[in-house]
């Protein structure tokens, strides 16, 4: 029974990947919108020390495994920077170790 129950959690760790992939690639911003050297505008210090901030706090938290706290730091990110992949990347590998086989076990 252990034997079947465990390739169960493989197996939809690998669906739930899959999916969250699928929904990444998805997601990500169309390249009409990504920004090109031609078109970066200078920021101010203020607002890109708030972006530097939000960014190693949400990496700091991933790093600790404290998604919860990274999820709204990256979230936050993300929907600073719509065209950059910085925030969107962090925030899908936050969510995707948020499903571990563990917690998959667990439900």
């Amino acid at each position: 029974m252990p034997f079947r129950s465990s390739h169960f959690a493989i197996i939809a760790a690998v669906v739930l990947f899959l999916g969250m992939l699928a929904l990444f690639l998805t997601l990500k911003a169309p390249p009409e919108l990504k920004n090109v050297p031609g078109e970066l505008k200078p920021i101010s210090y203020e607002r890109a020390s708030k972006l530097l901030k939000l960014k190693n706090e949400g990496v700091a938290y991933l790093e600790n495994e404290k998604y919860a706290d990274a999820d709204r730091q990256l979230e936050q990110l993300a929907a600073e920077l719509p065209t950059d992949e910085i925030g969107f990347r962090n925030l899908t590998i936050c969510r995707l170790l948020q499903l571990t086989p563990e917690k998959l076990a667990q439900q």
